[in-house]
C-alpha cells in the first residue's frame, strides 16, 4: 500500500477508534483470490467461446491466453470454488449480527494523476465481489496534493439498505 495512503487510513482509524473494532478476516478468506480468479476465468471462457464460434476473427493474445487457461478448468474445480466462496460468504453472517460494515481502503493508493497508469484497485474489492457482498466507496480522504482516497464500506449480503444507511452516517460524520 502507498505509504501516504496507509498513513491516511491509520489516521482515520484513530479518529474512529471509539466506534470501530479492528478484526482479522476469517481464515476461510485466505484462498478467496485464487477461487475468484478460477471462477472468472471459467465463466469468461464459457462466454467468449460461445461468441467466438459465431465470429471468425481471432481474439487478441491476452484474451486467447485467458481462454486457454479457462478451458483447462474442470467442472469439478469450478464447482469446488463456488462452494468454497459460499462458505466464505456464510462465515461473515455472524460478524454482521454485531457490526454494521467492514471498513477497508478502496484501493492500494490515491487516485492516479491522469498522466499516470491506474493502480490495481480491484485487489481491495476482489473478496467482496466474489462473495456478492455490497460495497460502497466514499472518497473522504485526500493526499497532500489533493488526490482522493476512498474508504470502502462492505455490508452483509442482501442487506444493501443497511450499508447505505451506514454510508450516510459516514458522510454526515465527515462533512461536519
Amino acid at each position: 500500500m502507498d505509504p501516504e495512503a496507509k498513513e491516511a487510513i491509520e489516521a482515520l482509524l484513530e479518529e474512529l477508534a471509539d466506534q470501530i473494532t479492528i478484526i482479522d478476516l476469517p481464515e476461510s478468506t485466505v484462498q478467496s483470490k485464487e477461487w475468484h480468479e478460477l471462477i472468472v476465468q471459467a465463466e469468461f471462457t464459457q462466454a467468449v467461446e460461445t461468441q467466438e464460434r459465431q465470429i471468425s476473427k481471432k481474439p487478441p493474445k491476452r484474451i486467447a491466453d485467458m481462454i486457454k487457461a479457462g478451458s483447462k478448468i474442470t467442472a469439478q474445480e469450478y464447482l469446488r470454488a463456488l462452494n468454497a466462496i459460499e462458505m466464505v460468504s456464510s462465515s461473515f453472517d455472524e460478524f454482521f449480527d454485531r457490526f454494521d460494515c467492514i471498513l477497508t481502503p478502496s484501493s492500494l493508493g490515491f487516485a492516479p494523476l491522469k498522466s499516470e497508469a491506474a493502480s490495481p484497485g480491484s485487489l481491495a474489492n476482489s473478496l467482496w465481489a466474489v462473495t456478492g457482498m455490497p460495497t460502497i466507496s466514499l472518497p473522504i480522504l485526500q493526499s497532500g496534493t489533493g488526490l482522493p482516497l476512498g474508504v470502502q464500506l462492505t455490508g452483509k449480503q442482501f442487506d444493501d439498505a443497511r450499508l447505505l444507511r451506514t454510508a450516510r452516517w459516514f458522510l454526515n460524520h465527515f462533512n461536519q
